[in-house]
């Protein structure tokens, strides 16, 4: 029941928000703030899980393409953007993140290239220990979770890096590359100078 809470809360958000990242954060905060303790504590360990189901080499080389690169901290946040799109864009990407991504995923002038969502994690955390007044770190469900992806990371990322800086990466998904490894820092750019002007 909670995982369809959960999922319910990520449509609505994302219903009411569009592709306003802080209009979400603010949508799912105030959702929270009705929401027990014990659910938020619920959503955090939920979340663990499906960073974990999402570690793949597939993954984290869309990650990598989608990204310009790689940056500390990068993998986790580029999947909690892909969790803040909602249930059924996650399960799809899960499937073939690749095939998907490609297909789906259109970045057009002035819009904001950056397919991380570093607050997303954030605004439960700060929820569930606001409301509950602990510390999530000694919630030993959480912790044992947390560890569990912490492992799997760092045994994909020994793969992925020296892949990565042996360019094998654009070789393996060369449409990935060109579509939007290519494009990325021009397209961030244009979007900061439209940012400065607005």
């Amino acid at each position: 029941m909670f995982i369809d809470d959960f999922w319910s809360l990520i449509e609505e958000s994302r219903a009411f928000a569009g592709n306003d990242r802080e209009k979400q954060l603010e949508f799912i905060r105030k959702e929270l703030e009705e929401t027990t303790s014990d659910i938020i504590r619920r959503y955090c360990v939920f979340l663990m899980g499906l960073l974990k189901k999402a570690c793949s080499e597939d993954m984290w080389s869309a990650f990598y393409t989608m990204n310009g690169g790689y940056e500390e901290w990068g993998f986790e946040d580029f999947r909690y953007w892909l969790i803040a799109h909602g249930r059924d864009f996650w399960e799809k990407t899960l499937e073939n993140p690749i095939e998907f991504l490609h297909a789906n995923v259109h970045i057009a002038e002035g819009e904001n290239p950056d397919v991380t969502f570093y607050g997303f994690w954030s605004i439960f955390k700060t929820a569930y220990e606001q409301k509950s007044g602990a510390e999530l770190n000694n919630s030993l469900d959480w912790a044992r979770a947390y560890e569990e992806v912490q492992k799997v990371e760092l045994e994909l990322e020994k793969i992925m890096r020296p892949k990565a800086n042996n360019y094998q990466i654009r070789k393996l998904y060369p449409a990935m590359y060109e579509k939007f490894f290519q494009q990325y820092y021009y397209l961030l750019k244009i979007y900061q100078e439209k940012k400065r002007n607005s």
